[in-house]
């Protein structure tokens, strides 16, 4: 068994390199090990094309300890979410996709009955001793998992959800990417309600001809913007690959920034639940915190990561939560998960209840000058040590230091972030500043510190 399959938020690799058939029918085992015998477990997939083969597989290992298994088919992710916090005689969901790596991965990520997903430390490393200790369940096959019928627990029960809850208050012409991943039923939600619609890469191909569908990279949102320069729409909306992340355009063709997106859904809801608690991420904007301490919402930042978003979320009653990468949970009006579906329905609702258009709207809005998000190459063997070593140089140096999820150090004009990424061989860096000249400065100080950290270590 490959150790490094085992990542922060779930279990992901090269199939079948890193992940062979074998592997997944043993990950099936120690999931069944773990749930317990004559549990109900649900499993989706997203279009890639090894999905179908590792779905079999994890079942095969599932019903060998005694677990039944329904296949959901293709879905999203929030589907099994949904399905699994909606269904009383759901105990377990499974979700295989691999999200936005390269076409030779996948991977599979796991939610307990209420939809809230594991992490490494409250499920996976788990798993991984099981598998190591060979620790399996061990049952008569007269009692193998069967197959249960679970009435009504399937993909129509989250998109009808969806149909019966959309109400915008006018019609909206939309370009909408689903390139080529698990979203494209929401083109019939969309026009069911007369919205007008222009589907780019609708349908599912898990080759991703085009592209592998990644909202928070710029470059995959370039066909919507393509399509907003050449005709008149409202609005531009892009998905990733298995429906949980998702990337917004204005009218002109502009890309509305993750920070600006969490402004915008953060005050509809302030309205709604005057100082509510928000959650963003570590690497969010200075500007997007005060902006929405200054609405009256109680702002907390948290680690970044789907899987401990959503269990603080819960835990601390917050009313949203939302990540640079385009996760956006809504604790109210919605289940706390992070579904780009809801997301998106809930950009159209508030964008058709208003007078101007989006771009007018953001123009409002503050902001001060941020780098993109760098992402340095760094073996996963070493990727702790560097970010402790950095860390252990900035608390020195800066003036105030969140550690929560590696190092944000904060100081008088900026702040610097460095962290471990939970899916890739990468160290991530980011960077604030109050002018452009300082946001240069301080974007060369912290690669210039993270390169020499990991060639002391490599």
């Amino acid at each position: 068994m490959v150790e490094n399959i085992f990542r922060t938020y779930d279990i992901r690799g090269k199939f079948p390199q890193e992940i062979s058939l074998q592997t997944v029918v043993n990950i099936g085992r120690a999931f069944g090990t773990y749930f317990g015998i004559n549990k109900n477990i649900i499993i989706g997939g997203d279009v890639r094309l090894s999905t179908p083969i590792i779905k079999t597989a994890l079942a095969m290992g599932l019903m060998e300890v005694g677990c039944n298994v329904k296949d959901i088919g293709i879905c999203t992710t929030p589907t099994i979410y949904f399905l699994s916090a909606n269904n009383s005689s759901v105990d377990f969901g499974i979700m295989v996709t691999a999200s936005h790596n390269p076409i030779e991965y996948n991977g599979i990520k796991v939610c307990d009955q209420n939809g809230v997903s594991f992490h490494i430390d409250n499920f996976y490393s788990e798993i991984k001793r099981i598998m190591n200790q060979n620790d399996y369940t061990v049952i008569e096959s007269h009692t193998y998992g069967q197959t249960p019928i679970l009435n009504g627990v399937n993909n129509e029960q989250f998109w009808n959800y969806h149909k019966n809850r959309f109400y915008p208050d006018k019609k909206m012409n939309l370009v909408v990417d689903i390139g080529n991943g698990t979203c494209y039923p929401i083109l019939q939600v969309l026009k069911g309600k007369k919205m007008e619609v222009l589907a780019l890469h609708p349908d599912p191909d898990g080759t991703f001809p085009v592209m592998i569908p990644d909202p928070a990279k710029p470059e995959c949102l370039r066909f919507i913007i393509q399509s907003m320069n050449q005709n008149s729409h409202d609005l531009g909306i892009g998905f990733d690959a298995d429906g949980d992340r998702v990337g917004f355009v204005d009218e002109k063709g502009n890309i509305v920034k993750p920070d600006q997106v969490i402004m915008l859904f953060g005050q509809y809801l302030i309205e709604k639940v005057p100082n509510g608690e928000i959650l963003i991420d570590i690497k969010t904007s200075k500007a997007t915190y005060e902006y929405l301490e200054n609405l009256g919402a109680k702002v907390k930042f948290t680690r970044v990561g789907h899987s401990w978003i959503h269990e603080e979320l819960l835990k601390r009653g917050a009313i949203f939560a939302g990540e640079l990468s385009g996760h956006y949970y809504f604790g109210e009006g919605y289940f706390g998960f992070d579904d780009a579906t809801y997301s998106s329905l809930k950009m159209i609702e508030i964008i058709a209840s208003l007078e101007e258009p989006l771009s007018q709207i953001i123009a409002k809005l503050p902001s001060y000058f941020t780098s993109d998000e760098l992402r340095i190459p760094c073996a996963d063997s070493i990727k702790s040590i560097v970010v402790e070593n950095v860390k252990s140089l900035l608390v020195a140096e800066a003036q105030n230091c969140i550690t929560i999820d590696g190092v944000r150090a904060e100081f008088e004009d900026g702040w610097v972030l460095v962290r471990e990424s939970g899916t890739e061989p990468v160290i991530s860096v980011r960077a604030e500043a109050d002018t452009k000249q300082k946001l240069i400065y301080y974007v060369d100080y912290i690669k210039e510190i993270v390169t020499n950290e990991i060639s002391k270590n490599t």
